[in-house]
């Protein structure tokens, strides 16, 4: 969950620009916008901001459109 509404989590082992890294997206649609949230790291630390990363989640509340 993300500001109340389902969020799709997605986790990945990937390379880019031929570099190992490991990466979390976090994507969730309200209303007409989509929000999405990367977290980032080479392979083996991705435990260590993980949890930084999981409260600026838990922080973030989309505001209503004007």
């Amino acid at each position: 969950m993300l500001d109340e509404r389902e969020a799709l989590v997605s986790h990945y082992f990937v390379k880019m620009d031929g570099v190992p890294v490991e990466l979390m997206l976090v994507v969730m649609k309200k209303d007409k916008s989509v929000y999405d949230f990367w977290y980032i790291s080479p392979p083996g630390r991705f435990e260590e901001k993980l949890g930084t990363f999981e409260e600026i989640l838990k922080r973030f509340h989309a505001e209503p459109r004007l």
